[in-house]
C-alpha cells in the first residue's frame, strides 16, 4: 500500500494525472484488502485521491471519490470536507 501511494505521490508531481490515479486505485486495493484495523489511513488516502481529481478539474471523478469517502468513513472529520466538495460540484 505504502509504495503505491508513494508512487501515485511522485506521478503526482510529474503531472502524470491519469498514471497517478491508477497507482492510487492500486494502493487503494491494497489497503482495502487489509483487516478494518489496519486501514485507519483510508480517509486520509481517498481524500487525498480525491483532491487529485478536483485540483485537475476532473469532477466526475472527484464526485465519485468523495461519495466513496463519504460511505466508507462517514463519521471522518474528512466525510464531511468531502460532502461540502459534493454540495459544490452539485451547484455547477
Amino acid at each position: 500500500y505504502r509504495c503505491g501511494k508513494g508512487a501515485a505521490r511522485l506521478l503526482r508531481e510529474l503531472e502524470r494525472i491519469d498514471d497517478a490515479d491508477a497507482a492510487y486505485s492500486g494502493a487503494y486495493k491494497v489497503l482495502t484488502a487489509l483487516p478494518a484495523d489496519k486501514q485507519t489511513e483510508l480517509d486520509r488516502f481517498i481524500n487525498e485521491w480525491a483532491l487529485l481529481s478536483y485540483e485537475h478539474q476532473r469532477f466526475e471523478r472527484s464526485d465519485e471519490l468523495f461519495k466513496r469517502l463519504v460511505e466508507q468513513r462517514p463519521d471522518s472529520d474528512l466525510a464531511d470536507d468531502a460532502r461540502l466538495y459534493l454540495g459544490e460540484s452539485f451547484e455547477m
